[in-house]
């Protein structure tokens, strides 16, 4: 186990705000931003003629599938055994994004953040009823998808800024404030509250894995590079279980790594998730009834499912219920005694699925 480690000078200069530095031997995959189509708010209307399709509700069925779809490996049943989702509708509201949204429960209400086409966060409120509109509060722009998190009962935001600095606003203050560190990311941050601590994991310009953390008393200090040396060519996903922190990347070779640290200790080592499974996005991990649901989009768009305990997932990868289909990662919250799994459209409208077990 390698010991915790500030991000080398040759790295990062952190006073002048960098993670950026070493390429990695040979394996580095090259990052592409998403590329802004239009610059219309979140509500506009979007051309159906330059929609690419299926959207969610509306892909191919079927009923056959082979034992491997484009690298994922979903068993020929379909169905996750004792637990299955319904079918794919779209949240009220109307919304476009160029990025996946990201989802908390607070006060008993179900509270999506998104990316616009304008690059703005626009926020959606549903009490387990209909959405209403979405709404923009926050002083700021986002060149991903945002991070939104529970802290001390409230929703905090966390984007990645147009400059390729983190951002954090939300919690009382229309502003975004750049986190302490001065790190830089190429994707959308991870947060995870706990307690009273505050994670936060990024992505580094150098493809590597960082962390930092605020305490309720202390704002966030140094990044440092999560146990391992694992590289990630998209966002991470973080998950807390009992007194241990699961964290979920999308390896440079697309398939899907887990590491650990129980609560206040350094991360063990990256090991690949089983059930071999391949995805073009950062993996979406929730805590449901005991066990960890890990949702991923698929090489072939379409959206995958595996359940363990968190440090194993003895299940076969299998596709979500309802022939969705998405660009990016998929967002889960658990409200009401299920999980409910929202993710962005082919033709970049938002669309809901729901989880009983």
């Amino acid at each position: 186990m390698n010991a915790t480690r500030a991000v080398p000078a040759g790295v990062a200069d952190v006073a002048a705000g960098r993670l950026a530095g070493l390429a990695h031997a040979g394996e580095k995959r090259q990052f592409t931003n998403d590329c802004i189509a239009c610059r219309a708010p979140i509500n506009a209307t979007v051309s159906a003629g330059s929609l690419p399709a299926p959207c969610p509700g509306h892909g191919r069925d079927n009923a056959r599938p082979s034992k491997w779809i484009k690298g994922i490996r979903i068993a020929e049943h379909r169905r996750m055994r004792r637990s299955q989702m319904g079918a794919w509708t779209e949240i009220e509201g109307g919304g476009a994004t160029p990025s996946g949204p990201a989802g908390i429960v607070s006060r008993d209400r179900i509270r999506l953040a998104a990316r616009g086409f304008d690059n703005r966060v626009y926020i959606n409120v549903s009490d387990g009823g209909p959405f209403g509109t979405w709404e923009n509060n926050l002083d700021g722009f986002s060149a991903s998808e945002p991070a939104y998190s529970l802290f001390h009962d409230a929703g905090v935001l966390f984007v990645r800024g147009m400059d390729d600095r983190i951002y954090n606003g939300g919690a009382g203050t229309p502003d975004f404030v750049e986190v302490e560190g001065g790190g830089l990311t190429g994707s959308a941050p991870a947060a995870l509250g706990d307690g009273p601590d505050l994670h936060l994991f990024v992505r580094g310009t150098d493809d590597r894995i960082y962390h930092n953390q605020a305490r309720s008393d202390t704002p966030f200090g140094t990044w440092v590079e999560v146990e391992g040396a694992g590289l990630t060519s998209s966002e991470p996903g973080a998950v807390m279980v009992g007194d241990v922190l699961h964290l979920y990347v999308r390896g440079t070779d697309d398939r899907i790594y887990h590491n650990r640290a129980p609560r206040g200790q350094p991360f063990s080592g990256w090991a690949e998730v089983e059930g071999g499974g391949l995805t073009s996005s950062g993996p979406a991990p929730v805590a449901f009834n005991g066990s960890v649901h890990l949702f991923v989009r698929g090489t072939d768009n379409r959206i995958y499912r595996n359940t363990g305990d968190g440090d194993h997932f003895g299940a076969p990868w299998v596709e979500v219920e309802g022939s969705g289909m998405t660009l990016s990662r998929p967002a889960p919250v658990v409200f009401n005694g299920a999980v409910h799994l929202f993710v962005r459209g082919t033709d970049n409208r938002f669309y809901r699925n729901r989880l009983d077990t």
